[in-house]
């Protein structure tokens, strides 16, 4: 466990240090800026009042990219694996005493609706394997966003044509068999082919539409990746 925890800090010191000058991260092409600095900068443009947020299953990786810029938001972390929270939250609360950390799974966050103004999701749709579970989900994230308030989503999308899903994965995994180790991609894609939660974006911004969010829109995709978001 010790090993793991580590682990998961070491992570998220390397993404500090990359992301420590704002200025030089400005000045990155977008296609090199990281997934979190984009979630981040996109969602306190769309919500320019927020003072609360939470990020889900992201390794605290947005929430210290937010309180950099603003150490006044309120912050909550929300994970389904231990460990990974109690890194992230030992990491975020050196920027803040604001901040709180529960151990569930999206679908079952319990605090009252109109809570957030925005909310981050990260790593969590390949595990919404059934209709029900997505609807679940993405409704309860509606009701815990204030009006006006923003969910952004990054997660791993299937593509419409299946074959170009599967040479998507392929690329996939060459990346992490390069950046991590052939364990790390074998793991990822075995743990992604086997939940069967792969969707398209259409799909599931088709979704969120009809849950209630009155504006979506694709802000980010590389290969099999992207970034969503709609507002409430």
């Amino acid at each position: 466990m010790n090993d793991d925890f580590n682990r998961h800090l070491k992570a998220i010191d390397i993404f500090t240090e990359t992301n420590r000058h704002g200025e030089a991260m400005a000045r990155l092409p977008i296609d090199k800026k990281p997934v979190p600095h984009i979630m981040g900068e996109t969602a306190l443009r769309m919500v320019t009042d927020a003072r609360r947020f939470m990020e889900i299953n992201g390794n605290g990786e947005i929430a210290r990219i937010l309180l950099t810029k603003n150490p006044n938001l309120h912050c909550t972390l929300a994970d389904h694996n231990p460990i990974s929270l109690h890194a992230s939250f030992s990491a975020v609360a050196k920027l803040t005493p604001r901040i709180a950390a529960i151990l569930t799974d999206p679908a079952e966050i319990a605090f009252k609706s109109d809570t957030f103004h925005i909310i981050f999701m990260n790593d969590t749709l390949p595990r919404l394997n059934t209709d029900k579970k997505r609807i679940t989900t993405f409704s309860n994230l509606w009701r815990l966003l204030k009006p006006s308030g923003c969910l952004v989503i990054a997660d791993a999308v299937a593509q419409t044509h299946e074959r170009v899903t599967r040479y998507m994965e392929a690329v996939y995994g060459h990346y992490l068999k390069t950046k991590y180790s052939q364990k790390v991609a074998n793991e990822t894609l075995h743990r992604r082919a086997h939940t069967g939660g792969l969707r398209t974006i259409d799909d599931d911004l088709t979704l969120m539409k009809g849950i209630g969010f009155r504006k979506v829109d694709v802000l980010y995709k590389r290969w099999c990746l992207a970034v969503f978001c709609g507002m409430k």
